[in-house]
């Protein structure tokens, strides 16, 4: 118990590890993957787009599924600008890591997917985990992670502050329907 909790913790923020990598399962993978993504707490150092960023975002999900306009916790609403500050930081958050696995797809030829997807989602929250192929990564590859890597820890962090100062006052649109699904 003590070892998956210590396996489930220590990718949201430190990139210790008891075992390699590259020795675990593909659906152990990708849950260490989503775990590495979500990040930790608001409150932390650690990078990813936190747990409250996921939790809104699945909450606005649930939400939309009931059929209701407002999503809601513990009897109380979540604000409109949260609501798009979580989905913006979320959407950032994956596009930036689909442009990393983009490009290291491009660079490095002869390693799996998953091993670079892997890189790229570990690179994107500073966690410092690895499939053992980072020293044998290109130059390219290695500054597209080093980028990737900065941009994590900074973009959307960066991206959630500029979304909240960046209001015009008194500015409306015309209402617009976009068919969505």
């Amino acid at each position: 118990m003590q070892a998956a909790w210590f396996q489930a913790v220590t990718p949201r923020s430190a990139g210790f590890s008891t075992l390699s990598m590259d020795l675990m399962t593909a659906p152990a993978t990708l849950l260490i993957m989503l775990l590495m993504f979500i990040g930790a707490g608001s409150g932390s150092t650690a990078s990813g787009i936190k747990v409250s960023t996921f939790v809104v975002v699945l909450l606005i999900a649930r939400s939309f599924l009931r059929g209701s306009t407002q999503p809601a916790i513990f009897r109380h609403s979540i604000p409109e600008e949260t609501i798009f500050k979580a989905i913006a930081v979320a959407l950032a958050g994956m596009l930036l890591v689909f442009i990393s696995l983009f490009a290291l797809t491009l660079t490095e030829t002869g390693k799996t997917f998953i091993d670079l997807a892997f890189e790229s989602v570990s690179a994107f929250g500073t966690v410092g985990l690895s499939r053992g192929i980072t020293e044998e990564l290109s130059v390219p590859g290695q500054l597209i992670l080093c980028v990737t890597m900065l941009l994590g820890r900074v973009g959307p962090i960066s991206l959630g502050y500029f979304i909240t100062t960046r209001q015009t006052p008194g500015l409306k649109y015309a209402r617009g329907h976009v068919h969505i699904g």
